[in-house]
């Protein structure tokens, strides 16, 4: 492109093209073949571009351009004002998931539990325990039995068994 053309709007941008002339233009362009200085543009736009430039990097260069916005180095880095779900995923990649619950040691773990309620960054105040289990620690379980929506009997003979075995750890 001219030089004096840089900066403007070309005339057709943002025009939408019917089917029938997209097909006439194709037709147009088939079998044209590019001037050598056509394709050594090309190739020099191609190789100033900043895709190229990342993919001709090393994988220890790339591991460390990588490495260098981790964490409070990111421009998006939120910190401790991150919400719920960004902290579940922080954690989770770095808390690796438990063959069995960490509380009754007999089922796999399904939740990442969050021991302190106040959703920190620190891998200490994080359980990975069954449904059940988590349902016991967070208080939900009993929630559900006073209002009915479960078998009282049952769940109230299973806490106290729980409780009398040292289980909860409230």
């Amino acid at each position: 492109m001219e030089k004096n053309y840089k900066g403007r709007t070309s005339w057709n941008k943002g025009i939408k093209w019917s089917e029938e002339i997209k097909r006439k233009i194709s037709k147009a362009h088939k079998g044209k073949k590019l001037s050598e200085e056509t394709k050594k543009k090309i190739g020099f736009a191609i190789k100033n571009s900043e895709a190229h430039k990342l993919a001709m990097l090393s994988e220890e260069s790339r591991k460390k351009k990588s490495v260098s916005k981790l964490g409070n180095k990111n421009g998006m880095w939120k910190g401790e004002k991150a919400g719920y779900c960004a902290i579940h995923i922080w954690i989770t990649k770095r808390f690796p998931k438990t063959k069995k619950c960490q509380n009754c040691k007999k089922v796999p773990p399904y939740d990442l539990a969050n021991i302190s309620g106040e959703y920190k960054r620190d891998l200490s105040d994080w359980k990975w325990l069954c449904r059940r289990c988590h349902m016991k620690e967070d208080g939900r379980m009993e929630k559900f039995i006073e209002k009915g929506l479960v078998n009282c009997k049952k769940y109230r003979d299973f806490l106290a068994n729980d409780k009398a075995m040292g289980v909860i750890v409230n």
